[in-house]
This record gives C-alpha cells, structure tokens and sequence, in this order.
C-alpha cells in the first residue's frame, strides 16, 4: 500500500530534478558558481549575503546612520585646545550627480561587506586639490604592499592597467590582520552563518511551495492502480480542499481509512532556527537582535532609549566611525584639520529624557535657556539668551537638586508619599 500511494504522489508533486533545483536557487539567490560554498550547501558572497535580510537589516543600520552624520573640520591650537575650521568642498559635495549621503553609504555598505572601500579621487588639473570622488566596485580591486615605495601600498582596477597610488585611490579600511594591507571581509569570515541562514530561508520556501510532507494518507483494504488511487485522492479533495471545505467531516466507506500525519518536531522548530540563526549573524555585526527586527530577544544595552543610543555609539558604530574620519582627514590639505563626524543626534533619547536633562543643565546655571530651548526644538524667546545664576548653599557651593535649599528646608515634595510624609512632619515639628 504504501508503494501505491509513493507512486501517487510522485505523479501529482514530482520531485524536483538537479536542473530544476539549480534554476530556483538561481531565481532566489543568484547564479550558483557566485561566491564561496559553504557547508549548509549554499554559496555566499558579499552581494549574496544582502539578500539575507538579517545581514541587509545590520549593515544598512550601520551604514545609513553614518551616512547621515554632518561632517566637521576641527584644527588643533598650540596649546592643544580645538577650534573650528571650514570643512572642505569635496567632503560637503564629493560627487557631481549623488548626494553626500549616498556617497558616504555606499562607502560605509563596501567597507561593512567587503573589509574595504575604494574610490577615484578627481583632482583640479591646475592646482592638484582633490573636488570629488567617484566610489569603486570592491570586488574589482586589487591591493597589494608596492615593492618599489617601501611602506606604501598600491592598486589596480579589474587587474589591468597601471598601478595606481594612494593619492589617487581613497581607501577605508576595515579590521585588518596584522601585515595586510587591506581589511578582512566580515562576510568572508561570516559566509557559514550567512549560508546557514539563507539555506533555511530556502528550505521554508520550498516548505511552503511543494509540501516537504503530506498531511493526509488514505488506506484502503484493497490494492488500487495509479489511476483508482487518484481517482479517489480527485475526490476527496473536491469536497475538503480550499478554505470553503474547511473543517468539513469526511465520510469513508468499504473499510477506507483516513490517517493524520503530524509534522516532525525538527521540522516544527524551524521558526526556533531562523531566530537563532538571525541573533548569530547580528552578533558578527554587534547589532541587538532588536535592532534587526528579532523582537523576542531580550537585551542589556540599556534600560532607556538614551543608554541603549550611547551603548550602540560606542560598540557598533564608534568603530566604524573612526576608521571613516581617519580616512577623510588622510586628505584634508593641512595636517592640524582633521575630520570630525558629529554624533549628537546619535544620543537624543526621548523627549521627556531630554527634557529633564537639559532642565537640570538650565536650572544649575549650566545652559542658557534658548540653547536648552534650541536642543529640544523650540523657538527661541527674547529674554533667553542669558545664564540665572546657580543656586548655592549656606556654605557657597552649587546646590544640587537632592541637597536641601538654603534655610534648612527640604525640596518640595512631588509623589503623594513624600507629600503625606512632609504633612506628618510639620504636625510633629508644630506638636513641639
């Protein structure tokens, strides 16, 4: 019976072919002989890996708030204070055609896959002051350490042509083994968690199109042929296939049997492993698991939106940060201006958080009301562009909001308990 009812399901799902099996993974993923194969069966490479979306959601996460930070040039004084400089056309308008965002996530997207990211610099014929840069494919780029300029590296485009130096090819570097002279590929190092990832996305795709199992098996006492056996699998999904059928009660005759098919338990935790699968390549990019839409994952970066901003400022973006400022200041025309990307939208919590931070900073005399007014996005007023005078103690130092004011007297109370305990005590104090 058993060998009937294969036959029958062979003939209405065939099993898909080798040749077929590659035209899907090529419709889904790409062509098959891109990138590195990986144990999981899948190959992967940097342009492979966007189309994981978990790996798409961390890198342009990265990417994008970089892009949008505002570039700052800062030169540095004799006496090592710090004060503003004019930032340089080519990094306020570094293309002709693409806006500074674009250009600045396109460089960000190659460094996060590949390691590293190239671009033309174009340089004015009479003066040799760079006005732009034209962003290059990664993947065609060839870098090496020049054995003719000791300490200096040199690259070619698509392996041909001259070799070109570091004043004409703008380089950010990624994490770099020591003697490279170019970064690792985060993908390259990641393509088993990668190739994992996108083979269950593949798997739940093919669960889903063909059935990876039937649900329903009908047993008969007696042999059928191929064309009684789906003579009567025609019938029976007349009256029970589609969601009209649902639910309908199935009447068997002539010592006909229905038998339920539950799923595997491996194959029932399949959502149990791409969630897993999703926190390991977040990891590689030490992004929360939240921040690439895992929302059952807990998290310890922070109990309010203010510290989870910071905590991601300093572990998942500083980096990348750092190594994007070095890079542009590499090329400013005076060694005493380097380049700064300003981070202060990076921090802004919610607007209650900011509210109680910067009416801390106004009430202590710290900030002027207009610039705590400006920070949370209201107008300025005519009578804020001066400093109220810090409160002291009897003593003559600042006086913080948790000391008592001058006089003895405690702050007034705000929660019902602290009015109720303040109540208790000015009946006691007048009792005396």
């Amino acid at each position: 019976m058993a060998s009937i009812w294969q036959r029958v399901w062979n003939r209405v799902n065939p099993p898909l072919s080798e040749e077929k099996r590659a035209t899907y993974a090529f419709d889904v993923y790409g062509d098959s002989d891109i990138g590195s194969r990986t144990h999981s069966g899948t190959r992967v490479s940097e342009e492979t890996a966007f189309k994981y979306s978990v790996a798409y959601a961390a890198m342009t996460l990265i990417a994008d708030g970089i892009a949008g930070l505002k570039p700052e040039a800062l030169r540095e004084l004799e006496d090592g204070q710090e004060e503003r400089a004019t930032v340089p056309k080519w990094i306020v308008k570094p293309h002709i055609e693409l806006r500074r965002f674009d250009v600045f996530n396109q460089l960000m997207l190659s460094v996060l896959a590949w390691g590293n990211a190239y671009a033309t610099i174009i340089r004015r014929p009479s003066d040799k002051q760079i006005i732009g840069i034209d962003v290059l494919d990664p993947s065609t780029i060839a870098v090496e350490w020049d054995p003719y300029r000791p300490y200096s590296r040199r690259y070619r485009i698509n392996s041909q042509g001259p070799w070109l130096t570091s004043a004409e090819i703008f380089h950010v570097q990624g994490p770099t083994l020591p003697g490279d002279p170019k970064g690792l590929s985060v993908i390259g190092y990641a393509k088993e968690a990668v190739g994992l990832g996108l083979t269950l996305e593949e798997f739940g795709a093919r669960y889903f199109q063909q059935g990876s199992i039937a649900k329903i098996v009908i047993e008969t006492p007696q042999g059928l042929d191929d064309q009684a056996a789906a003579r009567m699998i025609k019938l029976y999904e007349r009256f029970h296939k589609g969601p009209n059928n649902w639910h309908r009660p199935a009447i068997m005759s002539g010592g006909t049997r229905l038998h339920n098919i539950t799923i595997p338990p491996d194959e029932a935790q399949f959502l149990e492993s791409r969630e897993f699968q999703a926190i390991d390549v977040a990891r590689w990019f030490r992004v929360p698991p939240h921040r690439v839409g895992v929302i059952s994952a807990s998290t310890s970066w922070g109990s309010g939106l203010a510290e989870e901003n910071l905590a991601m400022l300093q572990h998942t973006f500083r980096p990348w940060i750092v190594r994007f400022e070095e890079a542009l200041s590499w090329y400013t025309p005076l060694d005493s201006v380097r380049i700064h990307l300003n981070t202060e939208d990076m921090l802004h919590g919610t607007f209650a958080e900011q509210a109680e931070v910067w009416g801390l900073l106004w009430t202590q005399g710290l900030a002027k009301k207009n610039e705590v007014r400006n920070k949370l996005g209201l107008e300025s007023v005519p009578d804020g562009d001066e400093f109220i005078p810090m409160p002291m103690n009897e003593f003559g130092q600042p006086l913080m909001p948790t000391d008592p004011a001058p006089g003895g007297d405690s702050a007034k109370p705000t929660s019902s308990a602290d009015k109720e305990k303040d109540r208790k005590r000015k009946q006691d104090e007048a009792k005396k």
